[in-house]
């Protein structure tokens, strides 16, 4: 029986309570700040107060400072965008964030019953976030958590709720919720002050600070019942809260937005959208009065097919629903015109003629999809920025991106993000072929690494080795880039030809030779494979070289290990390029996407400060069993004014 987990005096567990999500990044920290609750140690004293000074001074004085979700919130609201402290804490390993630490070793399953009795299924990392609120996670490792939902008192004082009238102009039995004037969160608007003269508010006071003592104890209990489930956390797990603490300053940092263009772009879409639906209405009979959504009707589907099949677009090409009925949502309609779903969303090939991209994405919009630009305004703060959420909720540890998805972003809209000022540029830092070169680091495949020695030409040595030099040579664009170039990134990973066929457009029986070609051609890759395959069967999850372990779905192994240990390694490499970065420097990064960085950088500083992020970045692996291979870093060569002149 292991020994009971007892954490120091010197320990603090905490939690906050603020105005409203959408008002953190137009305030002060202190202005933003309603409560504040803290217990030391094994101590079942919580403190609760409503002074900010109190606050930071408590949180200064611990020695590691536990909570839930701190990272990204309750320091960085403290703080604000002002300081690196929380960073500097982070770095300090003295921030144990339970969240974070609970993405190691309680990662997200795919179906499970929450807290509240209602099943849930996680596809997508967004879908995680629910699996790691503290009252779910508390839930699920049995040990006490919240008691009391606001939520109720919170409407009290966002909403007045006020009967609908019958005909004959009596109160009914129905109700509507009214939004109460300069109200726009109801949480910002609870009572504080358990000694107002109005005995309802104080009571509600009172359960405001109930409700705060019991996430603060809720806190230490899963943080304990976390620590019990694996060792005590190691440089891995530590090193994970360093990069939570990197992420949350890098959403601190924000992105600027072109508000002019942005705005325009709206109104063009809007008006691109607006004479669509004029054309599908004037030729189609397509329905645009209909209380109905138009694209949900019987007449809205048959104009759309008519629409298709005059622009010379397949109505085969659109998905179906789990009910076999063909799907009008806007990535089937996407697929449909020829787009492929990439790493970075929903892109037109090459042979997408500009008219039916407009069908596309004016369809999409009329689904109810939000274009890029109307969703980078949306996600905007009073401070003309974007601050995107970020974590690492991927198996693999890589980061998702949200509010707005920079993961995703159209790259015809990356001209929007902007430098902080006209005194800075932006500057984008990529690894070169990162995954593969991660691939063949781990898998010693010699031949598979000639790609990466100075003057080759990894995509050229693909098609080479499927179709032979004297053939390809007799057209390079057509074998190199039309084909080798958007199938060669997933063979490292195992994907199918069917899978292939489908991402790139690519006839499935030319993606069988080609997957066969590189299986012969590069038989030490394969071996690797099946060893990585066989590892995960046994254990049920990988390990990477760093210590993560990545638990994987057994009835996918055969693709996902390979994966898993290729992107995780990627991550693991950009993680901690940024470990070596001073906190000036990752002040300056705007957007970390898997194997790529934006920063914004003082033209006065350029040259200086892009030669040091290329150094931090640049790395080597040279794994047991494997072969060394070095990690280069391309950065852009001059100061650009948007993300799209970042692109190199």
């Amino acid at each position: 029986m292991t020994d009971p987990i007892v954490f120091p005096d010197d320990t603090l567990f905490f939690d906050i309570e603020t105005h409203s999500i959408t008002e953190r990044y137009a305030w002060t920290p202190r202005e933003y700040f309603r409560l504040g609750g803290y217990s030391w140690g094994e101590s079942e004293e919580v403190f609760i107060t409503d002074d900010y000074d109190e606050m930071i001074e408590v949180i200064r004085q611990a020695t590691i400072r536990v909570g839930h979700n701190i990272h990204a919130f309750d320091l960085s609201v403290l703080f604000g965008v002002d300081s690196d402290e929380a960073l500097q804490m982070a770095r300090e390993y003295s921030v144990f964030d339970t969240m974070t630490h609970a993405t190691l070793v309680m990662p997200a399953p795919y179906k499970y019953v929450d807290y509240k009795g209602n099943s849930q299924t996680v596809v997508k990392p967004e879908q995680a976030r629910k699996w790691f609120k503290l009252a779910n996670l508390a839930h699920h490792l049995k040990v006490p958590g919240k008691l009391l939902d606001l939520k109720d008192l919170a409407e009290k004082y966002e909403y007045d709720i006020v009967p609908i009238l019958k005909k004959d102009g009596t109160p009914g039995k129905r109700v509507q919720k009214i939004r109460k004037p300069d109200v726009c969160c109801g949480f910002g608007h609870i009572p504080i002050d358990v000694d107002d003269p109005d005995e309802d508010r104080a009571q509600d006071a009172l359960m405001f600070r109930d409700y705060l003592r019991d996430d603060v104890l809720a806190a230490r209990h899963v943080a304990r019942a976390l620590i019990g489930l694996d060792s005590a956390p190691g440089r891995y797990e530590w090193d994970e809260q360093f990069s939570a603490g990197i992420l949350a300053q890098i959403s601190r940092n924000g992105v600027r937005v072109d508000q002019d263009e942005t705005k325009a772009l709206i109104y063009e879409q809007d008006w691109d959208a607006a004479h669509t639906l004029d054309w599908l209405r004037d030729r189609f009979g397509f329905p645009v009065s209909d209380k109905k959504k138009p694209l949900q009707s019987n007449e809205g589907k048959e104009a759309v097919l008519k629409a298709m099949t005059e622009l010379g677009i397949s109505t085969n090409g659109l998905g179906r629903t789990d009910k076999g009925n063909l799907s009008f949502g806007a990535d089937s309609i996407r697929e449909a015109c020829g787009y492929v779903s990439t790493n970075k969303g929903w892109e037109p090939t090459e042979a997408v003629p500009e008219e039916v991209q407009k069908f596309a994405d004016a369809l999409a919009v009329l689904a109810g999809q939000r274009s890029m630009p109307e969703l980078t305004w949306a996600c905007m703060h009073p401070d003309g920025k974007v601050h995107p959420e970020i974590a690492s909720l991927q198996k693999s540890g890589r980061n998702s991106v949200t509010e707005p998805g920079l993961t995703v972003y159209d790259k015809r809209y990356k001209h929007l993000l902007l430098p902080d000022s006209d005194w800075e540029g932006l500057c984008g830092f990529d690894y070169s072929n990162a995954d593969a070169r991660v691939v063949a680091a781990l898998s010693g495949d010699e031949a598979f690494a000639v790609r990466f020695q100075p003057g080759q030409d990894g995509h050229l040595i693909n098609a080479y080795a499927v179709w032979g030099k004297e053939l390809v040579d007799t057209d390079v664009e057509y074998y190199r880039n039309k084909m080798s170039k958007r199938m060669g990134h997933a063979w490292g990973y195992r994907v199918g030809a069917t899978t292939l066929h489908k991402n790139t457009g690519i006839a499935e029986s030319v993606c069988k030779v080609f997957l066969t070609g590189l299986n012969k051609a590069f038989p030490g890759v394969v071996a690797w494979q099946n060893a990585v395959v066989a590892k995960a069967s046994s254990l049920g999850y990988v390990k990477n070289l760093w210590g993560r372990k990545m638990k994987v779905d057994p009835k996918r192994v055969f693709t996902q290990a390979p994966a898993l240990e290729g992107q995780g390694g990627t991550t693991e490499i950009m993680k901690r390029g940024m470990f070596k970065m001073p906190n000036r420097l990752i002040r300056m990064i705007k957007i970390p996407i898997h194997d790529e960085l934006l920063a914004s950088i003082p033209l006065a500083t350029f040259e200086e400060d892009r030669a040091l992020f290329v150094k931090c970045l640049s790395s080597e692996l040279d794994p047991p069993g494997g072969q060394r291979v070095e990690f280069p870093v391309g950065s852009t060569p001059k100061p650009a004014r948007n993300w799209r002149e970042a692109a190199h």
